[in-house]
């Protein structure tokens, strides 16, 4: 049975705690920090006692025994979901399908198009959400360095920070552009097709980010750059246009600069942007993990027009 997670689950979580392996999935800050955690059944009693955590989890139950824990909601807006967390029990893991196929009906129900999901590459659980409907959208690399001033000085290449200027809502439209000129179309047509989903589809690292732009000549936007401080250091992410006169080594330059010198840095780098990993390969950024990407696409947008009569006054 797939319902909501309850109050009377509690002596239930701690018995799931001793079947249910890692986390088989995660959202970007997760997946920043670098390790999987073990079922955390204290901060799950507390969600089940919470009047509005607990409607964001649901639990799959076999009678009296929990056989699989997820916790879901919007990402940056109501048109795009994303799976947090996801614990399955060590005998259901074939059985996952069911968990991903009926959590699309509460997102539906919100008004979601897309439910994405990250899973570690080779997950066992990769095959069930395929057979559940989600489709591959992509794969991407977390990179670590222990050393974001070590790398800078590797980059042989002054920042930019003095052509970048601060985002503004202005630039979304410029930006989505961006991004259909940066990213394949066939990953642009399972994780958003237009501004509204794209915005609602962008992820937030966990904390207070600073976000700039780069104009280009003509006055087109030709680079985004965020960058956040967190506990696994100074995170930052970047979108380029390949018609830049330069390589990205400016803007990571730009996302290292005023780091301390015992500071790490982080950076998560889509599969298909060969430049960029090999720029923070270069300059002593290591391969942590590679994560799979999915989407379940709960809406078929019509494709064609037809004529109807209607009828006047």
């Amino acid at each position: 049975m797939f319902r909501h997670i309850h109050p009377t689950d509690s002596p239930r979580l701690l018995a799931f705690k001793h079947a249910a392996g890692r986390a088989e999935a995660c959202a970007l800050p997760q997946a920043i920090q670098g390790a999987s955690a073990r079922f955390p059944a204290v901060t799950y009693a507390g969600i089940a006692l919470s009047p509005r955590a607990w409607q964001s989890c649901w639990v799959v139950s076999d009678g009296g025994r929990i056989l699989a824990v997820v916790r879901a909601g919007p990402r940056s807006g109501p048109l795009a979901w994303e799976i947090r967390d996801l614990y399955v029990h060590r005998a259901h893991v074939h059985g996952s399908a069911e968990v991903l196929e009926d959590l699309a009906i509460p997102a539906g129900k919100s008004g979601a198009r897309r439910i994405f999901l990250r899973l570690p590459q080779g997950s066992p659980l990769y095959d069930q959400a395929r057979s559940a409907g989600y489709m591959a959208a992509g794969s991407e690399t977390v990179y670590r360095t222990a050393s974001a001033a070590d790398a800078a000085g590797k980059l042989g290449t002054p920042d930019i920070r003095a052509s970048l200027r601060p985002r503004t809502s202005l630039d979304d439209d410029a930006l989505f552009r961006l991004y259909c000129a940066s990213t394949p179309v066939a990953l642009r047509l399972r994780r958003g097709q237009d501004v509204s989903e794209w915005i609602d589809a962008s992820e937030n690292p966990g904390a207070r980010t600073m976000e700039w732009v780069l104009d280009g000549d003509d006055g087109r936007v030709m680079a985004f750059l965020r960058t956040a401080d967190l506990r696994a250091g100074r995170y930052f992410l970047i979108s380029w246009s390949r018609d830049m006169k330069e390589d990205a080594s400016g803007l990571v330059a730009s996302a290292l600069a005023s780091t301390r010198g015992n500071q790490a840095a982080v950076t998560v780098v889509p599969t298909y942007d060969e430049g960029l990993a090999g720029l923070v390969e270069d300059i002593g950024f290591e391969p942590v993990q590679t994560y799979d990407v999915l989407a379940k696409i709960l809406t078929v947008p019509v494709m064609e027009t037809g004529r109807a009569v209607a009828a006047v006054g």
